[in-house]
């Protein structure tokens, strides 16, 4: 790895300020299960990271009937696998992350950063996407709400902005009745990367 410097924010505003100030060569940085595998191999140099897990409110889980879940960007995916509510009424969601990777990164890994990342061939965005989900992002004191469909754009690409922070998953309540079962087509057990 090259050097950089590692940026410690208290709040999502001054993270997106922290980005905007260092350009395109400054990353977040959250849980880093991704992003330290591509510095590791040299595919990304970032000359400054910006360290999320310092910002309170970003790793909430709420479930109500009228507001559906509201899951916070950097919540990790072992809580997520977890936490009552969302088992109760969204166990096809707790099936999805229980499924993500091995026990280790589940309990580093964060469900924004997952999704930031933008792997066609990752857990949680099918499922997100099956469910109906959006995302909501913060640019310094603006923030957005963008549908998955439009979130991401390409293979390994998103609409965040360089200096946006996506700070929440929100999923619709379920329609009475409505029955989700989370599932991999594999072909062989060494494959462990969802195909549909």
């Amino acid at each position: 790895m090259r050097n950089f410097e590692f940026l410690e924010p208290r709040t999502v505003p001054e993270a997106s300020r922290m980005l905007a100030d260092h350009g395109e060569t400054a990353r977040p940085l959250a849980g880093g299960t991704a992003l330290l595998l591509l510095m590791r191999q040299r595919i990304a140099s970032p000359s400054h990271l910006v360290y999320l897990d310092g910002v309170p409110g970003l790793n909430s889980i709420q479930v109500d009937d009228r507001n559906g879940a509201r899951i916070g960007a950097l919540t990790r995916h072992s809580e997520i696998e977890a936490h009552p509510a969302l088992r109760a009424k969204y166990p096809v969601i707790a099936e999805m992350a229980r499924r993500v990777a091995n026990p280790q990164i589940r309990n580093m890994a964060t469900i924004g950063g997952n999704l930031c990342y933008g792997d066609p061939a990752s857990d949680p965005p099918a499922c997100f996407l099956a469910l109906g989900g959006e995302v909501k992002a913060v640019r310094g004191s603006q923030e957005r709400v963008i549908r998955l469909e439009e979130f991401f754009t390409d293979y390994y690409e998103t609409a965040l902005a360089p200096d946006e922070i996506l700070t929440e998953i929100r999923i619709p309540p379920l329609p009475k009745g409505s029955v989700g079962v989370y599932t991999r087509f594999t072909t062989t057990l060494a494959e462990h990367r969802p195909l549909v």
